[in-house]
Parts: structure tokens; C-alpha cells; sequence
């Protein structure tokens, strides 16, 4: 008899074919196979925590609330930052801005503007999301951003980290599970070293700049590393 996980994964396999069928120029067709592969071959809740199938996940309303690590991040920066009537500026928002979409419906007056270069055009801006199709560099003015924030945003983490701390902005980045992706990060050792050097990057700035203490929230069962942010209170 067929299990219920199983049976699940079949589901989700012919949901997520057939997404990726009508929007295969979204991906690459390395990026294809393995989304198929993971949701069809590896263990469940695993498959949630892998940034791409969790993105389409969340997208196609397929990923459990105890598995969203969007809800998530939100729930503690609703928690920890007053949002209302503040610019807050998301680095890598990804294909699907889905942090970015929920954050949007709470506020009243304030936005949210996403840059990521994959951003899906077919999305379109809203009074309250603005979509920038592009890389958040470092020379990427700020100066109307109340807040800037970043749900595992890979290699725009020192970017967003460097951003914030020159430009005295209030923060939150949720480091990445992977640590650094690409060449630019050979010189580091491994994830470990990578996070170690942004976490006191960010400390001595946040106390050069007086911008507070650092805080870090954990969520093992998501990821090894944590969410950080600055606190004024």
C-alpha cells in the first residue's frame, strides 16, 4: 500500500511540473531537474528547506505554515521593527517576492521595495511593493530606506550588512543555510568562517554607528544560523 508521504509527493511532483512547464524561462534546466528530483526523491519536511522548492512552495501555496520560513521571518520582524509609514528595502527578494507580498499588505502608508535580479516580470509593482529587477550593490542608494532586511539573501549579505552599517539603517538578515555561494567567497574556509566574519562586522558597526545592541534569534529547525538585527530599546 502506497504511504501517505508518498502519495503527497506524487501531488506535489505533477503540481510543480506543470508550474515549471508554463514558466520553464524562469529557470535554468539544471535548475528543472533538480527541483524535480528533490520533491520526488528526498525525505519530507527537508525538501521545504531548500531555497528554490521553497520558493515555489510558498508561491503555489503548497508549503506548510510550520514549514514557512516566510511567515516566519515576517512574525519576528513585525515582532522586533515598527513598520508602519516606514521604506524598507528587501535584498534578494527572489523569483516570487513572497516576503515582500505579505509584508505589503501591512502596511498602511509605508513600502517595501524588492531587488533581485531573477524577479519574475510578469510580477508588477503595487503602491505598496515596488519590484526593482536588479542587483542590490553597494552603490544602490538608500538614503529613503527606514529598514533594510533579507531572508537568506546568499551572496547579497555582505552587500545588505556593508549598506546598512555605512548608511546607519535599522536591519534584519536571516544568514543563509548554505553560507556563501561562489567564487567571490573561495577565501573563506567554510559557512562557519563566512558568518563568524559578517556576525562581528556587524557588531563593531552597529556600536561605531551607536545603532544599538545586535540581537540573534534562533531557529534550528530551519536553518543552523540565526536571524540578526539591531535593537535600540
Amino acid at each position: 500500500m502506497e504511504s501517505l508521504e508518498d502519495c503527497n509527493k506524487k501531488i506535489y511532483y505533477s503540481i510543480v511540473d506543470r508550474f515549471l512547464r508554463k514558466n520553464k524561462d524562469l529557470f535554468t534546466n539544471v535548475e528543472i531537474q533538480s527541483i524535480k528530483h528533490h520533491i520526488l526523491c528526498e525525505k519530507y519536511p527537508e525538501v521545504y528547506h531548500k531555497d528554490i522548492i521553497r520558493e515555489i512552495f510558498d508561491y503555489l501555496a503548497l508549503l506548510p505554515v510550520e514549514e514557512n520560513l516566510y511567515i516566519t521571518f515576517m512574525n519576528e520582524l513585525l515582532k522586533h521593527h515598527d513598520i508602519e509609514n516606514k521604506k524598507i528595502i528587501e535584498v534578494g527578494g527572489g523569483i516570487f517576492p513572497n516576503l515582500a507580498s505579505r509584508l505589503s499588505t501591512k502596511l498602511n502608508k509605508g513600502t517595501i521595495t524588492v531587488f533581485d535580479p531573477r524577479l519574475d516580470p510578469r510580477i508588477k509593482s503595487t503602491p505598496r511593493m515596488i519590484l526593482k529587477k536588479e542587483e542590490f550593490t553597494r552603490k544602490t542608494p538608500v538614503d529613503y530606506a527606514d529598514l533594510i532586511i533579507g531572508l537568506m539573501p546568499c551572496k547579497g549579505t555582505d552587500v545588505l550588512v556593508d549598506q546598512a552599517i555605512d548608511n546607519k539603517k535599522d536591519f534584519m538578515v536571516w544568514f543563509c543555510e548554505g553560507g556563501p555561494h561562489g567564487d567571490y567567497f573561495d577565501y573563506f574556509e567554510d559557512g562557519d568562517e563566512w558568518y563568524h566574519c559578517m556576525k562581528v562586522t556587524l557588531e563593531n558597526g552597529v556600536k561605531r554607528q551607536n545603532m544599538g545592541k545586535i540581537k540573534k534569534i534562533e531557529y534550528p529547525h530551519f536553518s543552523r544560523y540565526p536571524i540578526i538585527y539591531n535593537s535600540k530599546e
